[in-house]
This record gives C-alpha cells, sequence and structure tokens, in this order.
C-alpha cells in the first residue's frame, strides 16, 4: 500500500491482505516550530480488522514522507466494535482535544443510519463518544476540523 504526497511516495507495511479496504482517511497536524516555521504531519486510518488486527492510526511526515514511530492501536468502545470490517470511517485531528494534549476524532454510520463520533487519546484510548440524534445518510462517514 502506498501513501503519496507532494514529498514522494511512502511504502506503508499495511499490505491488502492486512488491511483490504486501504487507507479509510486522512488528518493532518500542524505543530508551530520554536523560532518560527511549522512542520506538519499526516495520520491514516488504517482497518487491520479484516486480518485480526486492528483499527490503527498511522503517522507521516509530510515533510519527508517518512513514517513516525509505530502505528497506534485505538481501543475500541462497544459502537466501533459493531462496525463492520472496511467500514468507511472519517478521521479528524483536534489540536485542543485532550485538554491541549491533542486527540483524534472518528466518525462512522452503520447500515441504518446511526451515527457515532469517537474522540481518541493519542495513545488510542477512547475518551469520549458520540451517538448521533440524526439519522445520516446510510455509511456517511466525512469528518473534518478547521481550528481557524
Amino acid at each position: 500500500m502506498l501513501f503519496r504526497s507532494v514529498s514522494g511516495t511512502t511504502l506503508m507495511p499495511d499490505t491488502a491482505t492486512l488491511a483490504p479496504g486501504g487507507l479509510l482517511d486522512l488528518s493532518v497536524e500542524t505543530v508551530t516550530l520554536v523560532g518560527g516555521g511549522i512542520q506538519q504531519f499526516v495520520y491514516a486510518l488504517v482497518d487491520q480488522r479484516p486480518s485480526n488486527g486492528s483499527l490503527l492510526i498511522r503517522r507521516i511526515n509530510a515533510s519527508t514522507g517518512a513514517l513516525v514511530g509505530g502505528a497506534t492501536a485505538l481501543t475500541l468502545p462497544g459502537g466501533l466494535q459493531n462496525l463492520g470490517v472496511n467500514q468507511s470511517m472519517g478521521l479528524a485531528f483536534d489540536p485542543s482535544g485532550n485538554t491541549g494534549a491533542g486527540s483524534h476524532w472518528i466518525s462512522a454510520t452503520d447500515q441504518n443510519g446511526t451515527g457515532l463520533l469517537v474522540e481518541f487519546s493519542r495513545a488510542g484510548q477512547p475518551l469520549s463518544v458520540k451517538g448521533l440524534t440524526t439519522t445520516l445518510p446510510t455509511f456517511c462517514s466525512g469528518l473534518g476540523y478547521d481550528d481557524t
């Protein structure tokens, strides 16, 4: 599996056998550097559950295309455990989440249009789970975050 960016191509360790659905979604973190400038990281949501693995978040240096650290395996709360493998899911990074430490939000909608929104710490632990009271289109998964 490849991740292509303006900085080149990154070979992801997630093969088609491990994660047949590929990368489910991407999000970006922008870090302000001491002395000025910024560094950006791209987060990729990968579902290895079809191969008895986990739902993972991988971190990629946007400048170099290199994978940063190991994958973060997410501890799934009840609602996400019930979603089918290769289910469409949305991913957003929230720099103010988890009291300023940063967090990831994942969204998904099941076959009945029941939505779920879960906040995870950088370590992959669920921080909050929000069921949606509005019925959404089947398998709707889009998610975004704007901190401007």
